[in-house]
């Protein structure tokens, strides 16, 4: 495996790499997947994973950090603050993973921290085990850098505070700082939520990260202040009624539209 260091790309990569999907869970016990880097039969080619504990230490409970591993043999996910890609290679329980660069945002010293940690663990991993839900990926000397849980996509029962939406202008905003935006997505189908002022409901759909949501409705209140809470509800159910794919990574959750635009990110409620 390559020891370079992971190279910190800007501009379109960042953008992109926002967009990049990781709705698979782990492969069932008896399945697997053939890596077309390798050649080889597989349990990661198309599973994604949320870190469970980092050199023997559980992690910072507010930072997740996942992986996926695709069928091409790519990889991809999140440090806690940054995105990051690659590839992987496989022979047996083998594991080789070759960093190919990270966005540039900046966060808490401590977050960079773990990610940067997390980053060199990940470049270190030369064996991996899948044991039921679980993944861990180990050194040379079979020492235990990362272990991980399967992640879920399974819209469908999960409820989410939304932390961003297309405004419409082609441009994604955070609610506003008075006001508190919502949504669920019920077992049966329905939807619900609040875009700070109103409720609103409808049914929607969501398979393999394919979504559907029908027209909405809502309640009929004014909302003064804070002022532009009406103009964000409005957005907002717009942007859920765009809507036409899902991503999830650990608690976060992002929609894209079928331009693969941005419609809404959340954190699980």
């Amino acid at each position: 495996m390559s020891r370079c260091s992971l190279s910190r790309v800007a501009g379109g990569l960042a953008a992109s790499l926002l967009l990049m999907t990781g709705c698979a869970t782990a492969v069932p016990a008896g399945e697997s997947h053939t890596n077309p880097a390798s050649g080889a039969k597989d349990e990661l080619s198309g599973t994604a994973w949320v870190l469970e504990s980092m050199g023997g230490a559980s992690k910072d409970e507010a930072t997740t950090m996942t992986v996926q591993f695709t069928a091409e043999g790519s990889i991809s996910g999140s440090g806690g603050c940054n995105r990051f890609m690659g590839t992987f290679t496989m022979t047996g329980d083998d594991l080789s993973i070759e960093p190919q660069g990270t966005t540039m945002m900046a966060c808490e010293p401590a977050v960079m921290e773990l990610e940067t940690s997390f980053l060199e663990a990940l470049q270190g991993a030369k064996s991996y085990a899948v044991d039921g839900e679980k993944l861990t990926l180990s050194d040379a000397s079979e020492k235990e850098l990362l272990v991980f849980e399967a992640q879920s996509d399974a819209l469908p029962g999960s409820a989410w505070v939304v932390t961003g939406y297309n405004d419409g202008n082609e441009a994604v905003t955070s609610p506003l700082t008075d006001s508190v935006a919502e949504v669920s997505f019920d077992e049966d189908g329905s939807l619900s939520g609040s875009g700070g002022c109103n409720r609103f409901m409808g049914t929607f759909a969501a398979e393999a990260g394919v979504l559907t949501i029908e027209p909405l409705a809502s309640t009929k209140m004014m909302c003064p202040e804070p002022e532009g809470v009406m103009e964000q509800e409005s957005a907002l159910m717009a942007a859920l009624e765009s809507s036409t794919k899902y991503t999830m990574e650990g608690d976060e959750l992002r929609l894209t539209n079928a331009e693969d635009a941005t419609t809404l990110t959340a954190s699980r409620g």
